[in-house]
């Protein structure tokens, strides 16, 4: 593109996608690519760590796409892992719609969702509750004390 100094130009300057943009700009691209596919067609699709290098809120834009019936005319899914809690928004989700998991003391994953704790409903905070560890799914912090001893 044309570079400017002062108000005249100064030359070109080429810009390399891949090395000049940011990563999160990249992921949008990529991945907002694919969810307008998925979206299009009707399918399914996978994201692992939907927050990577993308604002909760684009994280919430890009699944509102999914909820909103003319965005999403033949009813696509989207199915993501998450550690950004501001995403468990119950504006989002139904308690039917947020699971969790967990690593038994073998390292085995089990799967769990959200209704299938006593007291849930639908208006809970489930961004809160799960921060406090009423849902699990916490790392194992005492691993690291044992790494570096208890002092």
């Amino acid at each position: 593109h044309k570079v400017y100094r002062d108000g005249l130009l100064d030359g070109d300057t080429q810009f390399n996608f891949l090395e000049q943009e940011s990563v999160g700009t990249q992921i949008l691209y990529a991945l907002g690519g694919l969810i307008l596919l998925v979206l299009e067609i009707g399918y399914v699709i996978i994201v692992d760590e939907l927050d990577n290098s993308l604002h909760p809120k684009l994280c919430k834009f890009l699944i509102k796409l999914f909820h909103n019936p003319v965005s999403n005319p033949k009813n696509a899914q989207i199915i993501f892992a998450t550690h950004e809690t501001t995403l468990l928004d119950r504006e989002l989700f139904r308690k039917d719609q947020i699971w969790f998991t967990e690593k038994d003391k073998y390292g085995a994953t089990e799967l769990f969702s959200a209704q299938d704790f006593e007291g849930v409903k639908d208006d809970v905070p489930f961004d809160e509750w799960y921060l406090q560890g009423k849902f699990g799914g916490e790392p194992n912090i005492k691993e690291i004390e044992f790494i570096f001893g208890d002092e």
